[in-house]
């Protein structure tokens, strides 16, 4: 079993809509990338995790979060 994890992903319920500006602010700021993720960053890493060419990626966490790290 294989999970895509995102990270701070804009114009979502998961972290985009309802968050208070600061936070939006601190989690960007956490990123190597300088942005949220978008929806299409999520989309098309389970698109690619789904397809023939990932076969031999097994037991993985994909993180999608711009290269923020987890626990700052």
């Amino acid at each position: 079993m294989n999970v895509v994890a995102p990270g701070c992903t804009a114009g979502t319920g998961f972290f985009g809509a309802g968050i208070a500006a600061e936070r939006e602010r601190t989690l960007v700021a956490q990123t190597r990338t300088g942005r949220p993720g978008l929806p299409e960053d999520v989309a098309r890493t389970v698109h690619w995790r789904a397809s023939p060419t990932a076969c031999q990626i097994t037991a993985q966490v994909v993180q999608v979060n711009g290269g923020a790290e987890r626990g700052r």
